[in-house]
């Protein structure tokens, strides 16, 4: 599995079949990882749009 976290980019001719991560990321749990537990030992790249260090300070900004 290959993982890609926001803000990294994702080239497209990678040879792998991906997945993105699609729902709350705002007020929930962090369900994207418990997604990237499941799929560890997929070829998948998983595309995760929440970040792991957001800076707040950009909020409403964005």
């Amino acid at each position: 599995m290959q993982y890609i976290e926001a803000p990294h980019s994702y080239s497209q001719h990678v040879l792998y079949k991906s997945v993105y991560l699609a729902g709350g990321i705002t007020n929930c749990p962090d369900w994207q990882q418990q997604m990237v537990h499941l799929l560890d030992d997929t070829d998948y790249t998983l595309l995760n749009p929440r970040r792991g260090c957001f800076p707040t300070h950009l909020k409403g900004g964005l």
